[in-house]
């Protein structure tokens, strides 16, 4: 489970811009090993893998998402943090 949401453009939009080579951020976990768990919900409520147009933007995005988890750690909302070694930014052909 990741709780992060709204950043990047969704696949839907990339595939109408015609852009191919974009980036996601993956998380790994135990029972899937690396995947993309970053979600971008429409006005409509339907989710969409997070996908980035640079690297870039996919490492901002991480960066700021690691940023918040600190933030929210020091002031005692949540109990662990993720940690960088979690993550991975890869460069993904999207048709």
């Amino acid at each position: 489970l990741c709780p992060f949401y709204g950043v990047g453009i969704g696949g839907d939009i990339a595939r109408l811009l015609g852009i191919r080579t974009m980036f996601e951020v993956q998380h790994y976990s135990f029972c899937d090993g690396w995947i993309n768990c970053w979600r971008e919900v429409d006005e409509d409520g339907v989710e969409t893998p997070s996908i980035f147009r640079t690297y870039k933007e996919a490492l901002d995005a991480l960066q700021e998402f690691l940023d918040d988890e600190l933030m929210e750690y020091n002031m005692g909302n949540i109990d662990s943090m993720y940690e960088l070694d979690e993550f991975r930014i890869m460069e993904i052909d999207h048709a």
